[in-house]
């Protein structure tokens, strides 16, 4: 054995480390590959090599690098969801009920039962598709990720069987590219004008493109707007305006001109997902932000540099199967997704769930049937196997980081009591007996129980791999 270091040098180090074990990040920097111990973790999600037959991709996945986009190195601080997902879904749906407490739908229903329900959908959605929804662009991954668009295709199929969630992207007809942060800023300039009452012209092509198509020019100067029909609907305007500016503070000159990573979306819940979808397109009892945005695009396409929509580029992301699934699953996924307006990155301006209240317990839907269709046809009970591993892994060593500190305060007791100007020896005999707190009686005791304190930390071989990936504040 290596010879004892002093008892204030091995403090130090000991602190440091401990420090560092704990801050480390679970995201890799761009340029370094992610530890082992993140790898490990991450592919007890991952899909194995056996697909259910309706999940097998058709094609290989493309390999070809995406395009610049804007903020990449800034993901992890745009998104908050992205570290919880490596560390689990109970990470994930305790950062989603923290962070939206003020949501409907989570305040009016028991917290454990919510905990339970989200835990349960997000090990039923395929782990790649849940990737790019808290944080990426859909309609650009399913042309990229063959496993993405299968997955996709699985929940389109089976649409009319079930309620689900579908969401909806801002982006190019052509590129599936979201607009740039500038171009964003074009939109609201023409958003400005008609939420202001300053251009009837270009109000009364936006009105006609679909929403109002017998509107006249007096209309317009008579400050009627198909879009904005009362106080209510310019508030909302104007709060998501200002959300999307402060997203936007501390872009650089070059990210402001690239397209946005996530484009801007929104998600909902409908009995129908596919006529839900069909209503959208036709700015049908539809999110009246969304529609006004979506018409200035259209109609200002050439101005815009940029083929740009949202109402045709929607697909369902979720298929409730528990009668208690409704109303949260419109909560969690607009959570991910930070679709409302609330974030600069989405429409929704309500809170989520509350469209679906009214089928909670729906008779209509047979949740049996579903229940036993779910464990055969997703990833359910494979991915709730792995979470409750991970749970383990996760009281375990929060057990043993709470049995670290005590020692480290030991080993401070130590410092504090030893005699001035004492240098500690370098004996290897070892005592088997942990140090024990208020005990200590001479300086070759303090000797004895700082080796005792180093040999338990250097077999603790693993320790590491599972500080690095788990929330011990939790």
């Amino acid at each position: 054995m290596a010879p004892l270091v002093s008892a204030s040098s091995a403090l130090a180090n000991l602190k440091a480390s401990l420090a560092t074990s704990k801050g480390r990040s679970n995201i890799a920097p761009a340029n370094q590959t992610a530890a082992p111990a993140n790898r490990r973790i991450a592919a007890t999600f991952r899909t194995p090599t056996t697909f259910p037959p309706t999940l097998v991709p058709t094609a290989p996945q493309t390999t070809s690098a995406p395009p610049p986009t804007a903020y990449s190195t800034l993901a992890t601080a745009e998104s908050p969801f992205i570290k919880p997902r490596k560390r689990g879904f109970h990470h994930l749906a305790k950062k989603v009920l923290d962070r939206y407490a003020h949501f409907s739908q989570i305040k009016a229903i028991r917290k454990h039962d919510a905990y339970r329900e989200f835990i349960y959908m997000l090990a039923t959605t395929d782990d790649a598709l849940l990737d790019v929804i808290i944080h990426g662009n859909l309609q650009l991954k399913q042309t990229q990720d063959a496993r993405v668009k299968d997955a996709l295709d699985y929940l389109h199929r089976r649409a009319h069987l079930q309620p689900g969630i579908y969401m909806l992207e801002l982006v190019d007809r052509v590129t599936n590219q979201a607009p740039s942060p500038n171009q964003l800023e074009q939109i609201l300039q023409y958003a400005d004008d008609y939420v202001e009452k300053r251009d009837p012209q270009a109000a009364l092509l936006i009105d006609q493109y679909k929403k109002k198509k017998w509107a006249t020019l007096q209309d317009m100067k008579n400050g009627d707007r198909a879009y904005m029909l009362n106080t209510k609907h310019r508030t909302k305007y104007r709060e998501m305006r200002a959300a999307m500016k402060r997203l936007w503070a501390n872009y650089t000159a070059a990210e402001m001109d690239l397209p946005m990573r996530q484009p801007m979306r929104e998600v909902g819940y409908s009995k129908d997902c596919v006529e839900r979808l069909q209503d959208h397109y036709a700015h049908r009892s539809s999110n009246y932000l969304m529609g006004l945005f979506d018409a200035i695009c259209r109609v200002f396409a050439s101005q815009l540099g940029g083929d740009f929509t949202i109402v045709d580029k929607g697909d369902i992301i979720y298929l409730a199967w528990r009668d208690q699934q409704p109303m949260l699953a419109e909560t969690l996924y607009t959570a991910l997704a930070q679709a409302d307006t609330g974030h600069g990155r989405g429409f929704c301006h309500a809170d989520p769930g509350d469209t679906a209240t009214s089928h909670y317990k729906e008779s209509s839907f047979k949740w049996s049937t579903m229940q036993q269709d779910v464990l055969t046809t997703s990833p359910f009970l494979r991915n709730i196997n792995a979470e409750l591993r991970i749970m383990k892994r996760h009281e375990d060593a929060k057990i043993r980081v709470e049995d670290l500190r005590r020692r480290m305060q030991v080993i401070d007791e130590i410092e504090q009591n030893a005699p001035a100007g004492h240098v500690f020896d370098s004996d290897d005999d070892m005592d088997d007996e942990p140090p024990q707190p208020g005990k200590v009686a001479s300086v070759d005791e303090m000797v004895e129980d700082l080796k005792t304190m180093f040999r338990m930390i250097n077999g603790m071989h693993c320790f590491d791999e599972v500080l690095v990936d788990l929330d011990l504040d939790d």
